[in-house]
Order: C-alpha cells, then sequence, then structure tokens
C-alpha cells in the first residue's frame, strides 16, 4: 500500500490503474441474490459488465466523471424506487433536473454518515419545484461555482439563489449549442443582478463603474465582461454535459473553445482574460525613484513589490529587475 494516498492519487496514472484494479475485483466476486453492475473504471471506457449475468450493453458510456453516469444508470432502471449513495450537490442538481427521465416513482439520495444518515426524497423536492426553476438549475450551479468552475468572489450560493428564484429565466439558454451572444448577453445581465446595482446596468464593465467609488474592497467588484465572457463560456461547456448526462456519449464542444487552454504539458488550464488586466500606458508610468543599495532586488522596490519590471523611467543604476 503506498505511504502517502494524497502523493500517489496526485498523479491521473495511478488513480486509473487503481479505478481499473478495483472494477476487476468487483466484477469478479460474487453477491448471491444482488447483481452488481460495475461501469466506468476499466481501461476501455466504455466497458460494463453484470454480476449475474446480465446484458447492460445499454449502460456502456464514455462519461468522464461518475456524476453523469449515475443519471445513465438511474434513468434506465425499472425499478419502483432508485437510491443513490452520495454525498455530492451535483448528483443531487443531476438528480432534480433530470427527474422526469427517471421511470420509478421515487428516488432518493443517501447521504451523511454511517453515523448519522439522512435520505434526501429527490422526487418530492423535484415535483415541488416550479419548472423553470429545475430547468435552468444546472446552469444555475454552473455560473454560481462548481467543482471545475470557479464562484464569484463574495457571492454566496444562498444569495444567489435569491436573484436566481426572480431571474432564472436569464439562464435559460445557457447549454444550447451553440452558445449564442444572447446567452452571454443574459448570462451577463445576472451576473449584474447578483451585486444589487440598478436595473438600468445590463453589464459588468457597467458595474464595476458604478460599485467602484462604493467599495473599499476591488475583490467585491463584479468581474470584468471580458473576463465574465470566459466564465461564462466554461459554465456553458459542463452545462451542455449535465444536461446531456441521461446519454450514453456525450456530444460536447471542446473545451479548448470553451473557456480553456492547454499548456504546454497538455493539461486544461483556465482562460481568465483576452485583455491584459490595466491598459499598458497606466504600467508605464509606475516607477521608483531610486533603488541603488540593493539594485531593485527586494521588495523595497516599488516595481518589485507590484509585480512589475522597472522602465526607462525609473532612477534606478544596474537594475536587477529589468
Amino acid at each position: 500500500m503506498p505511504e502517502n494516498w494524497s502523493n500517489f492519487l496526485a498523479m491521473p496514472e495511478n488513480k486509473a490503474d487503481l479505478a481499473a484494479f478495483l472494477s476487476i475485483q468487483l466484477s469478479t466476486a460474487t453477491y448471491g441474490d444482488i447483481d452488481v453492475v460495475v461501469a466506468g473504471g476499466f481501461v476501455e471506457e466504455d466497458k460494463a459488465l453484470s454480476t449475474a449475468g446480465s446484458d447492460v450493453s445499454t449502460l456502456s458510456a464514455t462519461h468522464e466523471e461518475a456524476d453523469t453516469r449515475i443519471i445513465v444508470h438511474a434513468s434506465q432502471s425499472n425499478q419502483k424506487t432508485v437510491v443513490v449513495c452520495a454525498r455530492d450537490t451535483d448528483v443531487i442538481l443531476l438528480l432534480l433536473h433530470h427527474y422526469q427521465r427517471i421511470k420509478c416513482d421515487e428516488v432518493w439520495v443517501m447521504a451523511g454518515t454511517s453515523g448519522k444518515r439522512k435520505f434526501i426524497p429527490i422526487h418530492t423536492i423535484a415535483l415541488s419545484m416550479d419548472d423553470q426553476l429545475r430547468r435552468n438549475i444546472l446552469a444555475f450551479h454552473a455560473i454560481t461555482g462548481c467543482d471545475v468552475t470557479s464562484y464569484l468572489a463574495g457571492i454566496s450560493k444562498k444569495n444567489a439563489w435569491k436573484t436566481y428564484m426572480e431571474s432564472s429565466h436569464l439562464l435559460s439558454t445557457l447549454g444550447n449549442i451553440p452558445l449564442s451572444e444572447n446567452a452571454v448577453a443574459n448570462v451577463e445581465k445576472f451576473v449584474v443582478k447578483l451585486y444589487k446595482t440598478n436595473d438600468n446596468i445590463k453589464t459588468c464593465d457597467a458595474a464595476r463603474y458604478v460599485l467602484f467609488g462604493k467599495t473599499k474592497k476591488t475583490d467585491s467588484l463584479p468581474p470584468c465582461s471580458d473576463t465574465i465572457r470566459q466564465h461564462i463560456k466554461r459554465a456553458h461547456y459542463q452545462t451542455v454535459i449535465w444536461e446531456k448526462a441521461y446519454l450514453t456519449h456525450i456530444d460536447a464542444p471542446t473545451p479548448a473553445s470553451s473557456g480553456w487552454s492547454v499548456d504546454e504539458e497538455g493539461v486544461l488550464v483556465p482562460v481568465w482574460s483576452t485583455i491584459g488586466p490595466v491598459p499598458q500606458s497606466c504600467l508605464e508610468f509606475v516607477y521608483c525613484k531610486s533603488c541603488k543599495v540593493d539594485k531593485c532586488s527586494t521588495k523595497r522596490c516599488c516595481c518589485r513589490s507590484a509585480n512589475l519590471p522597472c522602465t526607462l523611467m525609473c532612477n534606478c543604476i544596474d537594475c536587477n529587475n529589468a
């Protein structure tokens, strides 16, 4: 057994090997009258096996996450009651959104701990929700922050939900392919509403302008319009995958065209913005007066403390921060 599990699981190859090992062991064991179906962890990503020899070919799926694969299994079950064991907000919201596709009388999520177990009645919650709220709930979750999208600084889910209850229609087209300019504009309006500006403000840039003189903490300002556009692209990509979770093969846009880029090592990284944080002309007016002793090698140099290089306007000599 690995001595340090955190280091062991930090490598994707180790995770894949562990998943394949567990899947093989689970699928070759016997469980009496219980039919255990194993899928998603084999080397062949679309492989599914039944320990009772049942036909599980319809469960052959190419999903990357267990969260969405659960919807495939639940929607194809012909049992009267389905219980999903998960302590994950994403799974609860996926089940709420896809509830009408699941052909059973009751859907429960088993959460909590072994000492304090609790069951969440998805069927009761889904039937009590307005159709539009339930239909757009995945877009709401992606925009306000989930496992793969960042959250908006200073905006909690609870406060965002109040705005969503009043303006859920603004998220109705997020997840539709292709992502339209109208959809981007509507989602940006929704984000602006989260920051409690007046109804005449439609863009994040305008909201930043109005709120700039009213706050002492710049972190509490909304993102700029260019940054929120990249965030909307990532939220759109995730919403597409979630909304198609009932399908065994999900046709989604590429991450590289959805607010992500691929670095030199082939790893996806978010595109935070396509423009600089401040105009270049502003950077050229930041300068240090005189750093003769340490030659701008420490944070005493105002340029270095601002993570900027010295320029021709500086009075430094033999500079180490060129």
